[in-house]
């Protein structure tokens, strides 16, 4: 690309039938809005979606779509034409050829990419909206000549096809940023029924208890909140996160009357502390802003002691501290009045620490939050996570490891599968089946549960069952075991596409992996460290 390109050269090509069948089939919704508006995700994906290709500098924000080519089925989808006409561009009918429906629209889309490369002008990246794993000849041919690849796929796609584009677009982020279809419509109803049963003074309280902690180490984790919140007799004695029905609703009321508090972050999400703005009127010598560690307020009598005190305290520990601990000791020797004016104006507790001289000792960017001497401890952000997994179920562990790799199936415990589907049971039986909000709902469930599965692992579950033909829309109830067999199916079923075909005894341990917590055949806890996830 050359230095002086003030904007990005995109070529877009869209599979229709592919795309809005597999938004209508995978439950994300949105296919409605994807046929009748796309004059609307046309301007997310040239004004909202990243690029990290060649030269993204320059023009980071400015993607320019100059060919806009959609493939459609007249005879099926017919009444979309006008509205991609409307929006600038080209629409090439793709009749069925035969009997059972099969349109040429991938051919036809290979061929016009390939042509596309000997274009006058240089386009910088192709844009394919496709899940159809039969373009992946033609994504490896755009990256020979060093073309940047972006892809939209809708359900289930080969790891392979995924491997050779540069960007995978998330389905679920384009429904609800390029759609703008976010399912919270149900949220917000039980949100305002909630308002009865939870005054304001108690998620009052309750948010000035996390606003203390938050304080002290900088952040509260998803995973910690419910022992915070069962330190209240309404909550504990309720069954329904006082009306709000989930743990994400429960925090956002929460910080909603809490002043000081918010939210970061979407998938992970935690509660922090709204930091003060530098100079704002009424603010503390010393606070939050500047970087100069004599700005905390501070007495420099006072100052030799806190730092004494750390280092002496860290150096003489087995194992790193946390900063919640660290923050107690140290207001339980040097009093309460140490945090006033939000920690003598450093904001937070790390804040305060990150101030004061107390070399060699370190805080560790790990979340949790650790403070550590470097010469006797490792630090927590840099240590490998306990596989929790492997030191339980170590045969097992390998073998779902292996899979994993081969079909992206979440690498989680039998324990942690138990209570993902028992959550995903639970959730789906009271409130029905959406894509987008039940992916979220059963994500927040698990947290209040103690594990933090992400976001992406419950929505490749959920995708899952929905494109196998498990009847997710319909009322239940849906059962645990159904659900798990459902997804050890589907597992079975995408090893089989990635050339995998399992013997009678592989089969027999994938259903010990994605089952064997339901059968009670493993340790009773799930434990914290069943976090990662991976996916």
């Amino acid at each position: 690309m050359s230095e002086h390109t003030r904007h990005l050269r995109s070529a877009l090509f869209v599979d229709f039938d592919n795309i809005y069948l597999g938004l209508s089939q995978g439950g994300a919704g949105g296919e409605d809005e994807f046929a009748r508006n796309p004059a609307r995700w046309l301007r997310w994906l040239e004004r909202e979606l990243e690029y990290q290709g060649p030269g993204w500098e320059a023009v980071a924000g400015r993607r320019r779509i100059l060919v806009r080519r959609c493939y459609l089925n007249p005879q099926t989808f017919h009444r979309a034409r006008p509205f991609f006409i409307r929006a600038g561009f080209e629409v090439v009918d793709t009749p069925a050829l035969t009997a059972q429906g099969k349109t040429s629209a991938d051919v036809q889309m290979a061929l016009d990419v390939v042509d596309t490369l000997n274009h006058t002008t240089r386009f910088d990246e192709f844009i394919v909206l496709s899940g159809d794993a039969d373009f992946t000849p033609v994504l490896r041919r755009l990256r020979e000549h060093d073309r940047y690849t972006a892809v939209l796929a809708t359900g289930p796609t080969a790891a392979a096809y995924r491997s050779v584009c540069d960007l995978v677009i998330d389905e679920e982020r384009f429904v609800e940023e390029a759609l703008g279809i976010t399912g919270e419509e149900l949220a917000s109803a039980r949100a305002a029924a909630a308002i009865d049963g939870a005054s304001p003074e108690l998620l009052t309280r309750i948010g000035e208890r996390a606003r203390d902690l938050a304080a002290m180490t900088g952040g509260i984790q998803p995973v910690h909140l419910p022992a915070i919140y069962k330190e209240f007799r309404e909550f504990s004695e309720g069954e329904n996160w006082l009306g709000f029905y989930s743990l994400r609703a429960m925090t956002e009321a929460v910080v909603d009357v809490t002043e000081g508090l918010t939210l970061v972050g979407e998938d992970p999400w935690w509660v922090g502390l709204v930091e003060p703005a530098a100079g704002a009127e009424g603010e503390e010598p010393g606070a939050a802003g500047s970087d100069a560690p004599g700005d905390v307020g501070l007495s420099e009598a006072e100052r030799p002691a806190l730092e004494e005190f750390v280092r002496d305290l860290v150096g003489r520990t087995e194992r790193p501290l946390s900063l919640a601990t660290m923050a107690h000791l140290m207001l339980d020797e040097f009093g309460d009045d140490l945090r006033a004016f939000q920690w003598r104006g450093a904001g937070s507790f790390k804040g305060f620490l990150e101030r004061l001289d107390i070399e060699p000792i370190r805080i560790s960017e790990a979340d949790t939050g650790y403070i550590f001497d470097p010469e006797r401890h490792a630090d927590p952000a840099e240590a490998e996570e306990e596989d929790w997994f492997g030191e339980r179920w170590p045969d097992l562990a390998r073998f779902a490891e292996s899979i994993h790799e081969l079909t992206d199936t979440p690498y989680l415990s039998p324990e942690q599968y138990a209570v993902v589907l028992s959550e995903m049971a639970a959730e789906i039986n009271e409130c029905g089946f959406h894509m987008t909000r039940t992916s979220k709902a059963v994500r927040d469930r698990c947290y209040g549960r103690g594990i933090m599965v992400p976001r992406a692992a419950v929505s490749f579950l959920l995708k899952g069952l929905s494109y196998s033909g498990y009847p997710l829309h319909e009322a239940g109830p849906h059962s645990v075991e159904e659900l798990g067999r459902a997804v050890a199916d589907n597992t079975l079923t995408l090893c089989q596409r990635a050339q995998m075909e399992p013997n009678e005894e592989q089969e027999e341990e994938i259903r010990k992996w994605i089952l064997g917590g339901l059968e009670g055949e493993g340790p009773e806890e799930v434990g914290s460290a069943g976090t990662s996830g991976a996916v």
